[in-house]
């Protein structure tokens, strides 16, 4: 099991770590069966500061996504618990998670750029897919991981790492198939 190999490598290293694993999952509903084509992921990381106790932001996000026939991957649901030791202002922090998600799934669904005789064939964002608002689940920040440390550390970067390993492994659990590079869109992940 994905959560419970983490935890086990996770298990003499910082409280935090396994905090934030815990609460991802149970408020993803880890464990549960899914339906045919889909998968639950989860991916944990820290930034700036991943070699240090109590220290920097762990994230640690779980990602539940859906498969079509077609090879169509749809992000269903988001989780994200965190600790960056403490906040000041919850919406803010709250508002930095969510688009720092958004950012991280656009990555790995979409961005890439071109390269023609030397020059960027993407002239503009008609030939850059971005994620749209219907594109968007609702991304879940739950608070309830926060140590109280005496730090208040960043929350604006620290969300993009683990959301792309979370897709690349929700996509695993769903299909069987390991996505290794981004954008996810240029796999053929169709199945049936």
């Amino acid at each position: 099991d994905p959560l419970e190999y983490r935890l086990h490598l996770l298990s003499k290293w910082d409280k935090s770590w396994s905090d934030c694993l815990r609460l991802a999952a149970e408020k993803a509903g880890w464990g549960k069966p899914l339906p045919k084509g889909e998968g639950l992921g989860i991916a944990i990381s820290n930034w700036p500061a991943a070699a240090k106790r109590n220290a920097g932001t762990v994230v640690c996000t779980a990602v539940r996504v859906a498969v079509s026939q077609q090879g169509q991957v749809k992000v269903k649901q988001v989780d994200v618990a965190f600790d960056c030791g403490r906040v000041a202002n919850a919406d803010a922090v709250r508002a930095q998670i969510e688009g720092a998600t958004i950012m991280g799934m656009n990555m790995t669904l979409n961005e890439q750029l071109t390269i023609v005789d030397g020059v960027i064939a993407e002239t503009n964002f008609h030939q850059y897919p971005m994620l749209r608002m219907a594109d968007v689940p609702v991304v879940n920040v739950h608070f309830e991981a926060l140590s109280g440390q005496e730090r208040f550390d960043i929350v604006g970067e620290a969300p993009i790492g683990p959301v792309g390993p979370a897709i690349g492994n929700a996509i695993y659990q769903a299909l069987g198939t390991r996505v290794r590079s981004t954008p996810v869109g240029n796999w053929d992940l169709g199945w049936g």
